[in-house]
């Protein structure tokens, strides 16, 4: 059910092939990338530069002139950091230093002038696409401006890797998409081409070598039998291909199902390793791999990139995201996107003026123009304006998902009429490196490739984090199939809930159980939108959504226009059912006032916990939030009275999970956001010493998005599910 509230209908023009504008000829072969000849570059400890330069540094003509052309840099809070590593392996400084600000996806050679050189994508406004830095005698970087195909400028190739030819050129290898055009067609794969340089600025496109659906990031390397294997990434895992002449390349079958996006290189020992959020090595030329022990890759899988220096040892390269810098106001529709479904398109003239009385000029030009969604406040002016929002089911990328109630059959995974238990289908061991104070899981889908209004297709993932602020993937860990996640843990158990599910993993032994249903007892309908605490006496207490067969959980029902008391229930656990079976409680925990002309018109996503004091009930509406108490775990929960309608949250964040940190008596409220129709949802944190007053942006900043765990821009992330390992 999390989705915004009328859900506007914005698919994106999906991404397809364009055909190579030469004809593809066989490439000089490259030499190994652990031995580039060159003269050995000046690798001086970046901790010298005394101004990090941005990405815009350089002045040249490389400008987009696309449209949208001028809109602000999704990847304005990117930046690239470096390291150096004896073996490629081990890392004195993981956290490196940062060299450029405004720039992602880094990738190091060795330059033509025998310096060390950086290739990245821009993000300057208006100058989206791959340039060049290098690195100068001092230590210090200087952005040399950016790279041409075939004479121009292309602001639709990105995601750079590199090899330098034993004859001195420098050969790229790239991934052209729908970034500041459209020059894809619908529903074809992604293509990868191949370019070569004998300045490394301008290159002559030499073809295609392969188009992979959803692959992005290529990462090439040549094998000492003279092979190729070349990795993408493509649905949140790395898919392998190889060719015996560099330029015709055949899926493997193999696929590494780690997060991160991938980096190929030969390593010292013979091995060759792939780079993802953790080090693979293959002792056999790819066909076989190993998760390398004790290794942590600097930035987690953050696009790496390993040179090998002619002088000895490797140099590294990883991005970061600022999150200082993503909390800037949106800026509108995302380049090369544009909605499907639009209800604005054919206003009249009075449905203009009514809106405009009822929002203000501000807001109708932002809600229009698809800056944002209407809050929960500004909702009903639409009916009553005689906009009509699109049918049940239709959906927009950055919507985190569609209701349980309208998947076919039930309400949800394991609910009635659902069929076969969704989820784990069966024990895996994982042995988690679980280290982090802090767990959070959440579900993320690729809207790129999957309708993520279905939630079906969203995956389980985990996050650990000491300050729950800064979040990365549990190493180790394997998304599973599973929507609205809420993780709790018991012992030396961690329960996953879903609706009308429970996945259970085992600290001890290392093992993820295979998903079982879970039911309340005397709900016909199951439950949806799971959260949970644990009573004095260690049972599991589940806080639900009742679920409606055929309907959206979040409303009264199709067949209720009046309004409705929605309510907000609880279960407790059934002894020595271990989470798979609970009675219901007496009574409602919480019931919400519900209409379809005004006030509350969904209620969702129930999150409680304990603040030291009294029990707290965040319950979503949309991209809002309210806030209710009980002095009891299972009594009646009150709305608060000091805020508008009790809402922490208007418009700011949905979906929430909450921690009281006693040691500062500080509340920490997460929530997914999205600022526009067509951007993937992340989720935010915002920290406050009570509940006095509205949240705003400001207080928000992002901690999780898809490009900060390593899935990639189209990712979206959304319904955090928190859990103190350390309190």
């Amino acid at each position: 059910m999390r989705k915004i509230l009328f859900s506007l209908l914005a698919l994106i023009w999906l991404l397809a092939a364009c055909a190579p504008q030469k004809p593809p000829r066989r490439p000089a072969p490259p030499p190994n990338r652990a031995t580039p000849r060159a003269a050995s570059p000046t690798a001086t400890s970046p901790s010298a530069v005394a101004a990090t330069p941005t990405a815009a540094t350089a002045a040249d003509d490389c400008g987009a002139t696309e449209q949208n052309s001028t809109d602000e840099n999704p990847l304005a809070s990117h930046e690239v950091y470096f390291t150096t590593t004896p073996d490629g392996m081990t890392f004195p400084d993981p956290a490196g230093q940062r060299i450029l600000k405004a720039a992602s996806v880094p990738d190091l050679t060795i330059g033509p002038d025998g310096h060390l050189w950086v290739y990245f994508v821009n993000g300057q406004p208006g100058k989206h696409g791959i340039y060049a830095a290098r690195q100068t005698n001092d230590g210090n970087w200087e952005v040399l401006g950016c790279i041409k195909l075939d004479g121009k400028f292309n602001g639709n190739a990105v995601d750079p890797n590199v090899l330098r030819l034993p004859d001195g050129r420098i050969r790229l290898v790239y991934f052209q998409g729908n970034f500041v055009s459209q020059t894809l067609e619908p529903g074809e794969p992604n293509p990868i081409f191949s370019a070569v340089s004998e300045d490394g600025l301008n290159f002559t496109v030499e073809g295609k070598l392969i188009a992979i659906d959803g692959a992005t990031d290529p990462t090439l390397v040549q094998l000492p039998d003279g092979s190729w294997l070349l990795a993408v990434t493509a649905h949140g895992q790395a898919v392998l291909a190889r060719s015996d002449d560099g330029t015709h390349f055949t899926e493997t079958g193999q696929v590494i199902p780690e997060t991160g996006i991938p980096a190929l290189a030969l390593l010292p020992n013979g091995q060759v390793g792939l780079y993802l959020s953790r080090l693979y090595l293959s002792d056999d030329n790819g066909q076989t791999w190993h998760v390398a022990e004790n290794v942590r890759v600097p930035g987690n899988g953050n696009d790496p990139s390993l040179v090998a220096l002619p002088s000895g040892g490797y140099a590294f390269a990883f991005k970061q995201i600022n999150q200082s810098e993503t909390e800037k106001p949106p800026s509108g529709n995302a380049e090369g996107e544009k909605p499907q479904f639009n209800p604005f398109e054919h206003l009249t003239a009075e449905q203009q003026a009514c809106l405009k009385e009822a929002w203000g000029e501000t807001a109708f030009q932002e809600i229009t123009t698809f800056q944002r969604p209407p809050s929960e406040d500004e909702v009903p002016a639409m009916d009553a304006c005689g906009i009509k929002p699109p049918s049940p089911g239709e959906g927009q990328p950055g919507n985190p998902g569609g209701g349980e109630g309208n998947m076919p059959g039930g309400n949800g995974p394991g609910g009635p009429g659902g069929g076969m238990v969704q989820g784990n289908p069966q024990p895996v061991t994982l042995n988690l490196q679980i280290s982090g104070r802090y767990l959070m899981a959440f579900h993320a889908c690729d809207t790129s490739t999957s309708d993520c209004d279905t939630p079906s297709n969203h995956q389980v993932y985990l996050a650990q984090s000491d300050d729950g602020e800064h979040w990365q993937i549990v190493p180790g860990w394997q998304p599973f199939q599973g929507s609205v996640p809420d993780v709790i843990r018991r012992g030396n158990t961690l329960y996953f809930f879903s609706p009308g599910t429970v996945t259970r993993y085992h600290l001890d032994t290392g093992v993820l159980d295979a998903t079982e249903k879970a039911e309340i007892e005397g709900v016909p309908n199951g439950f949806v939108d799971p959260s949970l605490l644990l009573d004095d006496q260690g049972r599991l207490v589940l806080f639900f959504v009742y679920g409606i067969r055929g309907g959206d959980p979040a409303t009264c029902g199709d067949n209720d226009t009046n309004g409705c008391r929605h309510q907000i229930g609880s279960a407790t656990e059934v002894p020595g059912s271990d989470g798979t079976r609970f009675t219901l409680d007496e009574g409602a925990r919480a019931e919400v006032a519900l209409t379809s002309t005004g006030g509350f018109r969904t209620a969702s996503d129930p999150d409680v916990f304990f603040d030291g004091k009294q029990y707290v009930l965040y319950i979503s509406h949309g991209l809002s939030f309210s806030v209710w108490t009980s002095p009891t775990m299972q009594g009646s929960y009150i709305r608060i009275d000091t805020l508008p309608n009790g809402l922490l949250s208007n418009g700011k964040g949905g979906v929430p999970a909450s921690y009281y940190d006693a040691a500062s008596g500080m509340y920490w409220s997460y929530a997914h956001y999205s600022p526009n129709l067509q951007t993937p949802a992340v989720i935010r944190l915002a920290r406050h010493t009570g509940f006095d007053r509205q949240l705003t942006h400001s207080d928000f900043i992002t901690v999780i998005s898809g490009e900060s765990i390593g899935l990639g821009s189209t990712w979206l992330v959304a319904s955090p599910s928190f859990e103190a390992m350390q309190p």
